[in-house]
Formats: structure tokens, C-alpha cells, sequence
């Protein structure tokens, strides 16, 4: 019987195990996780509210399938809750204004055209001409959010340019990434990567595990189509997001073979040409081993055994996030919150409304800004105060090369995931975690039963 090792009990890792489990009941698994099971997924349940201390919500979109069908599978599927609002509804507050970022509903792009003249002028400035740019696009090819949009689009007033780069698409990076639109890539960053590889006529990196769904569960179906009359684009779950890893958790542990061993990986060794464990209580050896820790954490594991591996993750920098979340008895909002533009924050990035969009909490507001420090230490008066180190992985310009190199340098018996390298959001990770035990029983890395 072969034995594989998940080094990671976040979605990456709880995704993968599944996916082991169903492809193949009889493989023997082991999943370390030396913290709280679910990863930056962790829900805070306090005086009556219901707080998100890491993702908020999943998103309502193409790559939703998978993560729904495990979702149907692990028995949560009736504790889905489709928002109230969308995502395209938040605002950005700049020089003292709230402004909306995009239009909500139906036909947006009419709506773009007639209601929002900064757009209109973009669009029709670019809609019948030639890309700025004539550069060849290659494997390495690459540029920053910022340098892209100033490289491959057209505006008629500086104004608008400015605005565009430097209060849309930083929010809107802000939002998702915490980061640098001078420093993060446009052709790794989704939803940006896509407007990217259109305008330079490139390849997806990577094939999306939808196209390969040949059927959907009748449960399934319906949520989708509730989604679709709510005319909403995010999910998230009576009792909060962290209902789904503890789910997936309890669906493994029920199965034959499965183990979770409630320690860290301290480092990795060969013996007998097999990967040998080893945490401060013992040595475990395997036949395949899949890592889903961060880059920080996997160099402290592999960096004696592969340093070059090593040297690639101090190339990944990670930035850290505080969350701090206010109950009220009542208070007059709507919406999904708003952004705050980089060159105006102070020590908030952004102000979010869960309680709007998921109207059976009671109502919370969330202030979300940077945390420059692990000694930039907050007071603990307010409902939730949380602080996310190194949380946020930073996908550079090239950052898919660093991916590449990483497979390169991975032997046989090791994978590399998890959000480090591949792209965070619940729904991608749960498609790697697919895509990735797909490939290992494919290519015979792993036996089929």
C-alpha cells in the first residue's frame, strides 16, 4: 500500500487529501498540521456574532464546480448562504468621497457606457486600437499591474490614467492582494492575468478543471440557480467559512487510511531513496509527499534536503494583514464596504460590511489595514482583533518562473502547492489540489486501485 504525507491542513491540503481519498479509498494518507485545521480559514464566534478572521466569503464563478461538488459530498451543501449583495458593489473612498467601483446587476456593460463617463472614455479610447506595446511576449514575459495598464492602454486625459492605475486598479489590488501594483504580476494575478493573456494572445498557464466536470449534482444545480435568482456572486456558510474545513476534516478522518497527526514537519530526509518525516516526536517515511505549508515554512523543512527550493521561497515575500471587527446593536449601512486607495491609507486599507451581505448576522463592521510588524501590537478592547502574519503571499512580477523552477527541482517522490505558489482564493486552491492528484495518478506516481 503506498503512503503519501500532506504537509498542511488548509484548504490546499484538506482539498488534496480529499481528492487522494476519492480517486483511490485504499492509499494510506497522512495530513500534518501542527496549528488549527482550515489555514487562514478561521471563524470567531463571540457574544452572538459571527466573525471571519481570514476569508470572507468564496466567490460565484466558473471555477466554482469543484468546490461545490465537495461541498455536496461532505454534507454542508443546505448550510450554503448566497450574499445579498455583490462583490462589484463595493466602493473606494477617496479625497473624503465614496465612489462605486464598478456598477451592479444586470447588463453592466451598458450600464458602464451611460453611467460611469471615466469608463466610457477608457473603453472607446481603446476599443479600435493597435495595443501601445509591440513587445514580443514570451515564457518570461511579464510586467507589473501598473506598468501593464500604462504599456497597453490608451487614455485620453492624464486624469484619467492617474485614476484608472492609481485609485482603481490599486483598490482594487488592494482588496484582493494587500500589495504593490508596481511589484505584482499582471500576467499571475487573477483578474488581471486574464486581460493580460488576451491582449498579448497567450495561453492559460494552467487547464481549468471545469472543462472536465461531466456532470453535476441535482443539489448542486439548485444552489447555483438560487445564486442566480439572488442574482449574487459570493457564498459563505451558516456559522461562518470555517464550516467547510471542519467538514472536509471530519469526511476524512471517517475514512479508511486517513490520519491526521497533530504535530509540524520539522524537516525531511531520505532513506532508502524515500522521504523520511520528521517532527519533534518521530520520524514517518512515505512514498510521496505533497506540501501545502507556506514558502517560509517549506524552506525550514527542505532546505537541508533540496536548498534550491529553499533559495526560491526566500523569493516569495508574504505581507501581513489586521483585521479588527465591531459588533453593534444596530447601525445604518449597506453594500459590501468600501477600498481605500494606497497613497491615502493611514493604518486602514479597507471597511467591510459581512452582516450586509449575510443578513442573518448581527450586524459587524471589519476594519482591514497592513500590519507593518509582528510588534505592531493592537489593543484587545474591540469585539475581534486579529493579527495575520505573513498571510498574504506577494505574486511578483515572474512569479510563474519561480513556479516553473519549482517543478523542476521537485524529485519524484515531493509536490509543491498551496497558495504560496499557486493562486490563493478557496475555489483555485481546491482546482490545484484537483488538477494535482489528477496528474500524480495519470503519471503512475501514484496506483490506481
Amino acid at each position: 500500500m503506498q503512503r503519501v504525507a500532506i504537509i498542511g491542513g488548509g484548504i490546499s491540503g484538506l482539498s488534496a487529501g480529499y481528492y487522494l481519498k476519492k480517486l483511490n479509498p485504499l492509499i494510506s494518507v497522512d495530513m500534518f498540521e501542527g496549528n488549527k485545521i482550515g489555514g487562514w480559514i478561521q471563524t470567531t464566534q463571540k457574544d452572538g456574532f459571527v466573525m471571519e478572521n481570514g476569508p470572507r466569503s468564496f466567490r460565484h464563478s466558473s471555477k466554482i464546480i469543484p468546490l461545490l461538488d465537495i461541498i455536496n459530498d461532505v454534507g454542508i451543501v443546505d448550510k450554503v448562504l448566497c450574499a445579498d449583495t455583490q462583490s462589484s458593489q463595493a466602493q473606494i473612498r477617496t479625497k473624503g468621497q465614496f465612489i462605486d467601483l464598478m456598477p451592479s446587476g444586470r447588463m453592466k456593460m451598458l450600464k458602464v457606457l451611460w453611467s460611469f463617463p471615466i469608463y466610457r472614455r477608457m473603453i472607446l479610447s481603446n476599443i479600435f486600437r493597435k495595443p501601445k506595446s509591440e513587445e514580443v511576449a514570451g515564457p518570461d514575459y511579464d510586467l507589473s499591474l501598473k506598468d501593464f495598464i500604462e504599456n497597453f492602454f490608451y487614455f485620453s486625459k492624464e486624469e484619467d490614467k492617474d485614476f484608472i492605475i492609481n485609485t482603481l486598479i490599486d483598490s482594487f489590488a488592494q482588496g484582493i492582494y494587500s500589495g504593490d501594483i508596481s511589484k505584482l504580476s499582471s500576467r499571475f494575478c487573477y483578474p488581471f492575468s486574464e486581460i493580460f493573456k488576451k491582449k498579448l494572445k497567450l495561453q492559460n498557464d494552467t487547464k481549468n478543471s471545469v472543462n472536465n466536470i461531466k456532470s453535476i449534482s441535482e443539489q448542486v444545480l439548485k444552489l447555483l440557480e438560487q445564486a442566480k435568482v439572488k442574482n449574487s456572486n459570493c457564498m459563505n456558510f451558516i456559522g461562518g467559512m470555517a464550516v467547510l474545513p471542519n467538514a472536509i476534516h471530519n469526511h476524512l478522518i471517517s475514512q479508511k487510511n486517513f490520519k491526521l497527526i497533530s504535530e509540524s514537519v520539522q524537516s525531511i530526509e531520505l532513506k532508502n531513496n524515500k522521504p523520511l518525516l520528521n517532527t519533534e516526536s518521530g520520524s514517518y517515511e512515505y512514498d510521496h509527499v505533497i506540501s501545502t505549508v507556506p514558502a517560509k515554512s517549506l524552506k525550514k523543512i527542505i532546505g537541508d534536503t533540496i536548498p534550491e527550493i529553499g533559495q526560491i521561497c526566500d523569493k516569495i515575500p508574504h505581507n501581513s494583514l489586521k483585521n479588527i471587527s465591531l459588533g453593534f446593536d444596530n447601525i445604518n449601512i449597506k453594500g459590501v464596504g468600501y477600498l481605500i486607495p494606497s497613497k491615502e491609507q493611514k493604518f486602514i486599507s479597507g471597511v467591510l460590511f459581512d452582516s450586509c451581505s449575510f443578513t442573518y448576522l448581527r450586524k459587524t463592521v471589519t476594519l482591514m489595514g497592513h500590519l507593518t510588524s509582528p510588534t505592531d501590537k493592537m489593543t484587545k478592547d474591540f469585539i475581534n482583533v486579529v493579527e495575520c502574519v505573513e498571510a498574504l503571499p506577494q505574486y511578483h512580477v515572474k512569479h510563474h518562473l519561480l513556479v516553473e523552477e519549482v517543478k523542476k527541482l521537485s524529485p519524484s517522490w515531493l509536490s509543491v502547492s498551496g497558495q504560496s505558489f499557486y493562486l490563493s482564493g478557496i475555489p483555485n486552491c481546491v482546482i490545484r489540489s484537483q488538477d494535482l492528484i489528477s496528474k500524480l495518478y495519470h503519471d503512475k506516481v501514484l496506483k490506481n486501485p
